[in-house]
């Protein structure tokens, strides 16, 4: 017997289907369509010098609502919450030198590095339709 399965799209969530075993549920993901454009100008990137003692944060341009974090290679780690909780050396999500992440929750990003001071640029932009 085959199984049907319905969602609506751009929704997020999970799909729901009756087969012999129960009830099967299915996660999916939606992506948003457009293109991301990044800020233009001076405000639009940022060099930060992550230490270990103190949170860093970043300087959000107008209209921006992503950001490319990229820890330089040679110098340290780095890890971070994007929630506004306060990472460490040792707890937090780890970005590795001269890796990169994306993050959406601007304005609760907090950054400190694994050791000594570390390189982080970043580049801000939004997503036109």
């Amino acid at each position: 017997m085959a199984d049907n399965f319905t969602f609506t799209p751009g929704t997020g969530g999970s799909s729901r289907s009756k087969n012999p075993s129960g009830t099967l549920h299915i996660p999916y993901l939606y992506a948003a369509t457009g293109e991301p454009t990044f800020i233009s100008g001076a405000s639009g990137i940022q060099t930060i010098n992550v230490a270990t003692g103190a949170d860093s944060t970043l300087t959000v341009p107008s209209g921006a609502t992503h950001a490319l974090i990229t820890v330089d290679t040679g110098s340290g780690n780095i890890r971070y919450w994007p929630n506004g909780q306060s990472p460490s050396s040792t707890v937090g999500l780890l970005v590795q030198a001269g890796g990169a992440v994306e993050v959406t929750s601007l304005a609760n990003v907090k950054m400190r590095s694994t050791a000594g001071t570390t390189v982080v640029n970043v580049a801000y932009y939004h997503y036109t339709s």
